[in-house]
């Protein structure tokens, strides 16, 4: 049984998120490799005038998360929001490319607020990653992967710090948030 949904209008798309996890988050952790302050914000605290440039997903499935193996190491699916493209509409595709896994029904678990520390010709001063959770996909575990994907698989929620390239506290708290939607 899913808890309460809230619904939020995300430039122009209604989004659900659950009452349960609107707890403040305050983890700031930095990405060197793009000089970015990352923020975790709760649904309730971020500033949706901010441009949305990426998304990631959490899909979980009993006791496990479907985990990504790319150039940097294994990860959750996820990664640029097109033009034209809704961050709803990035996930599914992100899904679907990297992991050849179909929802239907996503949850915002979180924002991640970017803050550019240097300036950088790809990104906004501040933008928005929508870090959503799934529960209910199905997996084509024979289809082609692409490019930037050479391997999908489930790995125990216990084993995720094991596999992850870089698990941090703030990706450990998004998939706390994952799993207490679950419940």
């Amino acid at each position: 049984m899913l808890p309460k949904m809230i619904n939020i209008a995300f430039r122009g798309v209604l989004i659900g998120f659950s009452d349960k996890i609107m707890k403040k988050n305050y983890l700031t952790e930095y990405w060197k490799r793009t000089n970015t302050e990352v923020t975790l914000l709760s649904c309730n605290e971020v500033d949706l005038s901010l441009p949305a440039v990426a998304v990631g997903c959490y899909a979980v499935k009993n006791d496990s998360i479907l985990l990504i193996k790319n150039y940097r190491g294994w990860d959750v699916p996820g990664g640029h929001i097109e033009l034209g493209e809704t961050p709803l509409d990035a996930v599914k595709r992100e899904l679907k490319e990297e992991a050849n896994c179909e929802a239907n029904e996503f949850f915002v678990i979180g924002y991640l607020h970017c803050r550019q520390t240097v300036p950088h010709a790809k990104y906004p001063d501040e933008s928005l990653l929508v870090i959503y959770s799934c529960y209910d996909f199905e997996v084509d575990h024979e289809a082609q992967l692409a490019f930037e994907t050479t391997e999908a698989k489930f790995v125990s929620l216990g084993e995720v710090g094991d596999f992850h390239h870089n698990w941090t506290d703030l990706k450990r708290k998004l998939l706390e948030n994952a799993v207490r939607l679950k419940k």
